[in-house]
């Protein structure tokens, strides 16, 4: 094997049904034996085109003038353009042509090969019955890993988790404890940095989702929002995901990136899409009305149930070929039906101190010219309750004294959980307030993630089970035809 290049398949409106191959060259045809005016034979199969020097073959290689300022050179020409090329060449625009000695071998090219195989391994999964495989990288507690097992789910299709990575082994470690997505035997975690993985642990995995680390994208973050790609800590993780997909040579079918809406702006989103559609993705945004990426609003959890207001990009790249819709997203959105009061715990747990703690902050926020966001009994709807709540946050919500609306104290875990639509028991068993926080705060919506994920399922086994009625009716033309 001497030389391998990417040449282009031709068709136009001149060519109609038929297809065209043109490569031309100074030099690498001729080392291979397909010197001008050479004879050579073409053997025509699915996705594969071979040229074969032969002396007795009905085509000739032309020559091809190379005007140099030392005088003109001659170089080869093969042209292949006939309706064979267009039905071996199928679908595809480019093709790889291998240099061999006597021998010119056009076939796919990898990238369009791992596409076909990611496809191979959704039908698999179909046709077997078997569980779809999903998996999660800055999984946190695994919020996103429920809201894709239920919706799934719901669209019909059984999944399993067989994948986790988070940074925090606290985190993994309350995931294994309490998350009910985990399965035990089944599901392989890894509490590490993400540096630490090679991409080969993703192998089989069908569905990924990868909530990247938002705080430096986030519009609350003053220091590194207008250019979050230099924050120090958080800056680069665009590149080592992109890393870890690499290492795993691009071999899951569906990618759910989830972030703050803001994201979508980013340099770092912007060379993640640019490379996944490289590799043979198709992107899509959940948004049942429109996919312009310019003037994407994200999708709020209070529109799914929830009594938090949290708005959120979900970016979905899809194997080409593999049409997504989100237009369901509107017929799940629901009106909630909870209020502050309804998931608020017993009041007789909290003490004068609880409420003096929101008094503190009072103090400080107003010093600082915020106004408190405060969450009345009788409201039914908060903003968002961030990973910082416990540290005392402005923009967060807090709940007032029953008797005293100047009053005001945190949400405790298990109504953070409650507002969140995540399960109660999820952060069980983790001792600081600050860990809880931060476990609940980063997760995913429970309604709104269950909505997307729904989508995704409802639009896999669409195109299945078209791919189904594609091939009964080529079984019937055969039939036919015999």
């Amino acid at each position: 094997m001497q030389h391998q290049e990417s040449v282009a398949v031709q068709r136009n409106e001149r060519l109609g049904s038929a297809a065209r191959i043109n490569i031309e060259n100074v030099s690498k045809l001729a080392e291979i034996g397909l010197v001008p005016g050479q004879r050579f034979s073409v053997d025509y199969e699915p996705n594969q085109i071979t040229v074969l020097v032969d002396d007795n073959g009905d085509r000739v290689i032309s020559e091809k003038v190379y005007r140099y300022r030392k005088g003109n050179v001659i170089g080869s020409r093969l042209d292949l353009k006939n309706q064979k090329v267009a039905e071996s060449a199928e679908d595809q625009e480019m093709m790889l042509a291998i240099y061999s000695p006597g021998k010119l071998t056009i076939c796919v090219l990898p990238i369009e090969r791992r596409a076909r195989d990611r496809a191979k391994q959704l039908l698999s999964r179909f046709r077997s019955g078997e569980a779809f495989r999903t998996g999660s990288l800055f999984s946190g507690v695994g919020m996103g890993d429920i809201g894709a097992e239920s919706g799934l789910n719901k669209a019909g299709i059984a999944s399993k988790l067989v994948f986790t990575n988070d940074i925090d082994p606290l985190s993994i470690n309350t995931l294994v404890a309490n998350n009910p997505a985990y399965v035990k035997g089944v599901t392989k975690t890894y509490a590490m940095d993400m540096h630490h993985l090679t991409g080969e642990e993703l192998n089989g995995v069908d569905i990924l989702s990868a909530g990247i680390v938002c705080k430096n994208s986030s519009k609350l973050n003053i220091a590194h929002r207008d250019e979050p790609e230099r924050c120090p800590d958080y800056g680069h993780l665009f590149a080592s995901f992109l890393n870890v997909m690499a290492g795993n040579r691009w071999s899951v079918p569906v990618i759910v990136i989830e972030n703050v809406v803001p994201y979508a702006q980013t340099i770092g989103f912007d060379i993640i899409s640019r490379i996944f559609k490289a590799q043979g993705y198709d992107f899509y945004l959940a948004d049942p009305e429109s996919q312009d990426i310019e003037t994407y609003k994200g999708i709020d959890s209070h529109e799914y149930g929830a009594l938090e207001s949290r708005k959120r990009l979900f970016a979905i790249f899809v194997t080409k070929g593999i049409p997504m819709s989100f237009a369901g997203l509107t017929a799940l959105k629901k009106a909630c039906e909870l209020t502050v009061g309804d998931i608020r715990e017993d009041e007789s747990r909290f003490t004068d101190k609880d409420y003096s703690i929101g008094n503190g902050l009072k103090t400080a926020f107003e010093r600082k010219g915020r106004r408190n966001n405060l969450a009345h009994n009788e409201d039914t709807k908060v903003k968002t309750i961030t990973a910082g709540h416990y540290r005392g946050r402005a923009e967060d919500p807090y709940p007032t004294h029953p008797e005293d609306p100047t009053r005001f104290r945190f949400f405790t875990d298990l109504e953070i959980a409650r507002i969140k639509q995540m399960p109660e028991d999820l952060v069980d068993g983790v001792a600081a307030k600050k860990h809880q926080g931060q476990m609940l705060g980063n997760g995913i919506v429970g309604g709104v993630s269950e909505a997307v994920f729904f989508c995704i399922g409802a639009s896999l086994k669409l195109w299945y089970q078209e791919k189904r009625k594609r091939k009964s009716f080529q079984s019937v033309q055969l039939a036919i035809a015999v």
